[in-house]
């Protein structure tokens, strides 16, 4: 499922409510018309009474339009101020390489590819049972040391992605062993997806659960994604970008 960081109230919300609050009580209360007595009040027309209203009506839809900008200026800015880019799928060489890891290492016969190309990853295949197989995955050949400095003081990953309708687990790998949790995100829609580090559970390589803490920022060596549904499937998945949160 798609989630948010979640950000306790801070100034920058305190502005917001406070600006909004104030831009509320001026629509409500346009600028003010000059009392007509009734000394000129054959003066005022009705086609004025209309001409008044419209510029009335034109006005508070400025208003309004204004503070539906700066709500989402205000609400938008702290996400992107909260994440530190892991992956960004530019073609950037200093991002590290993608290799496939299937069943074939097991006598299996799955097959996938691991592709980097207008600015996403994508990996996809068919994950076979015969000969005990029944998975496929790629990981990255390392990670910078600006991504371990930044799970350190993070939270969660953050990715963005879209599936084929079935699950993938999202894999870390430190020197005491490999963290897992599943997404699923859907068929051929763009979806924020945030793992918490605590849905990240200890597995062994082979994705048998193991008792133990979940992942709480510890130094990784790669970053993969594993499907094993036992079932024979197609999959594809793509992500189009990584942090941490």
């Amino acid at each position: 499922s798609t989630a948010r960081v979640s950000q306790n109230s801070g100034p920058r919300e305190q502005t917001l409510a406070n600006l909004v609050a104030e831009l509320i009580v001026a629509i409500i209360s346009p600028p003010a018309v000059a009392p007509v007595g009734p000394w000129h009040a054959s003066r005022v027309t009705y086609r004025q009474k209309q001409a008044s209203e419209r510029r009335s009506s034109r006005w508070i839809l400025m208003a309004t339009i204004v503070v539906l900008a700066i709500t989402t200026a205000f609400l938008a800015a702290p996400f992107a101020e909260a994440s530190t880019p892991v992956f960004a799928f530019n073609g950037s060489k200093k991002e590290p390489a993608w290799v496939v890891v299937n069943d074939g290492v097991m006598g299996g016969v799955s097959s996938s590819t691991v592709t980097v190309a207008k600015g996403a990853l994508r990996f996809a295949g068919r994950v076979r049972l015969e000969n005990n197989g029944g998975f496929a995955s790629t990981r990255s050949s390392g990670v910078g040391a600006a991504t371990n400095e930044a799970l350190v003081s993070g939270t969660s990953l953050l990715l963005r992605a879209r599936g084929s309708g079935t699950t993938f687990a999202i894999t870390l790998q430190t020197a005491s062993g490999w963290y897992w949790a599943d997404i699923a995100p859907p068929r051929n829609e763009w979806t924020d997806i945030d793992l918490s580090y605590a849905r990240f559970l200890p597995r062994t390589r082979f994705g048998e659960p193991i008792a133990g803490d979940s992942y709480s920022g510890q130094t990784i060596s790669a970053i993969g994604i594993l499907i094993s549904n036992q079932r024979a499937e197609n999959f594809a998945l793509e992500i189009d970008s990584i942090s941490v949160g």
